[in-house]
């Protein structure tokens, strides 16, 4: 049986290595496992992101997230 994927867009900062996850309130936290972080659905968020919350000094890696 097969899964259905879809295009997921990871953030991760250079300098600690931290990643992006959603916090409790809606606004943003950082993890430092890739287990905890989230995918952005669209690469201008996640690069929006990275510029909101690394200074731009982040990388962004597209991975295949598992449709529920």
């Amino acid at each position: 049986m097969t899964r259905a994927c879809r295009p997921g867009y990871m953030v991760q900062g250079v300098d600690d290595g931290s990643f992006l996850a959603p916090g409790h309130d809606g606004d943003v936290r950082f993890v430092q496992l890739l287990s905890q972080a989230c995918a952005f659905d669209d690469p201008a968020a996640a690069f929006d992101a990275a510029t909101d919350h690394f200074d731009g000094r982040a990388v962004i890696q597209q991975v295949w997230v598992p449709e529920e």
